[in-house]
């Protein structure tokens, strides 16, 4: 969104459509939730919508709760051009489980929380195609739940943005991408972040993001403006990175435009427990305006699942990430041998004491017979 538009009207009651994409009309391709409970979407695949999202789980009156939505493939969806995006899941739903996706090419946000308290997300793999995507996750919209994510816990999903598509030399780092496209923040955190001065000084709060893994080209890792009481730790990069981008023709002229970078806040973030590699800024608003740069070698070498990638590239893992992949599947090899053989040896035991047990109750068994015809050797005869 631009800088600078103005907050939604007051008097009634915001749905999270509204807060997200006003120039749609309709739902979603998938509609679910509303006034329901403990309702399950699975191995369903949505792609290209003629309205905003592709699966849209909705809050209804506020009673939504305990929607799965798990092992679906979902995308392309939307366009990139202004305000033609679509999300791939949008999520209003309290205490909702969404895992073990497969969302690509969602231009506006892979999975968006629009509050969403006690929601799960977790292992979920978001990826750029052939459109810049907005967001990989949101955590922006203060529009239904009042900007409340208490208990909302985003973890250990695989974020993957832009690649390079030129072939290069195996040594390569970086290469042109055919259609320039990034994700511009991975994770957006804070209305601020995504809307300007939309929502004013409103906040969304207590949320949590761990351990989340992200590769390839953004213009922003994890960004945070007008949040408070969130938890953000563990969160890396792996594979080959980079973060490009520049101010594009939605940002205000007045404001400087940061500069790319993995982890960035401002100070309008507080009561925040953040990993120390987050790096405090002037100003985090309005960052989805910047637009990655026209050509040039600034994409790096990778893939994503739906892509093998370019000829001669470097694989999407470093080589000290082979290495560590070698290294555990030797380490887990030797393992397993050992578990197996100390499996035998206490089965043996086991079986043994089973025989063992077996042949001395047979024998006291024998015994007792021989004892009762009177014969055997404890047998004595009374004359």
């Amino acid at each position: 969104m631009a800088r600078g538009t103005q907050p939604p009207s007051m008097g009634r009651a915001t749905t999270a459509l509204e807060s997200c994409c006003a120039t749609y009309s309709g739902g979603a391709n998938i509609e679910f939730g509303g006034g329901n409970a403990n309702q399950t979407i699975q191995f369903v695949r949505s792609y290209d919508p003629r309205s905003w999202s592709c699966l849209h789980i909705a809050e209804g009156p506020f009673t939504c709760s305990g929607v799965l939505v798990q092992n679906n493939d979902i995308g392309p969806c939307g366009v990139d051009a202004f305000q033609e995006w679509a999300d791939g899941i949008s999520v209003s739903c309290r205490n909702a489980v969404v895992r073990n996706n497969m969302v690509q090419g969602a231009t506006d946000g892979g999975i968006v929380l629009f509050g969403s308290p006690g929601t799960q997300v977790y292992n979920n793999t978001i990826w750029v195609t052939n459109q810049t995507m907005l967001g990989g996750i949101n955590m922006v919209d203060f529009l239904p739940w009042q900007g409340d994510y208490t208990d909302t816990v985003v973890r250990d999903n695989t974020i993957l943005g832009g690649f390079a598509t030129s072939a290069g030399s195996y040594h390569s780092n970086k290469g042109t991408n055919a259609d320039d496209v990034v994700m511009k923040i991975a994770i957006a955190i804070g209305p601020r972040t995504w809307f300007g001065d939309r929502y004013q000084e409103n906040v969304s709060f207590s949320g949590t993001v761990l351990n989340n893994r992200l590769s390839g080209a953004f213009s922003y890792g994890i960004a945070m403006s007008t949040a408070r009481n969130f938890t953000i730790k563990n969160n890396v990069l792996f594979g080959n990175s980079s973060f490009i981008g520049a101010s594009g023709p939605n940002c205000s002229a007045s404001d400087v435009v940061p500069n790319p970078a993995p982890f960035v806040y401002d100070k309008s973030a507080t009561e925040v427990t953040l990993q120390p590699d987050f790096q405090l800024i002037t100003d985090a608003e309005s960052l989805t305006c910047v637009r990655p740069p026209e050509g040039g070698n600034y994409w790096p070498y990778g893939g994503n699942p739906g892509s093998a990638g370019p000829t001669g590239a470097s694989p999407a893992f470093d080589s000290s990430s082979l290495i560590k992949t070698a290294s555990s599947s030797t380490a887990a090899v030797v393992l397993g041998v050992i578990a197996g053989i100390t499996a035998l040896g206490v089965a043996t035991w086991f079986i043994r004491k089973w025989l063992m047990r077996r042949l001395e109750e047979k024998n006291l068994y024998n015994a007792a017979k021989e004892l009762a015809v009177g014969t055997g050797p404890g047998y004595v005869k009374h004359e």
